[in-house]
């Protein structure tokens, strides 16, 4: 599944053909406030929690799990 979706991306120019695996320790933030995102994510264990920040406080916006694909749409596009 997910060569054919990355071999879509590159197709289209939205992604690089030098594609890695990274392990991200648990409790790491891939994306702060304002920044522009530049990376895509294959979950391939574990799970991972979008959130923002509303007046002090984390609100949990969705959760991924494994075999799925994570970006930050709006920003990434």
């Amino acid at each position: 599944m997910i060569d054919s979706f990355v071999d879509l991306l590159i197709k289209y120019g939205i992604a690089k053909t030098d594609w890695g695996q990274k392990t991200i320790p648990a409790h790491t933030t891939l994306l702060y406030e304002g920044d522009i995102a530049d990376n895509l994510y294959f979950i391939h264990s574990g799970a991972l929690r979008f959130w923002h920040n509303v007046d002090g406080k984390d609100i949990t916006f969705q959760f991924f799990f494994e075999n799925q694909i994570v970006a930050s749409y709006e920003s990434f596009i």
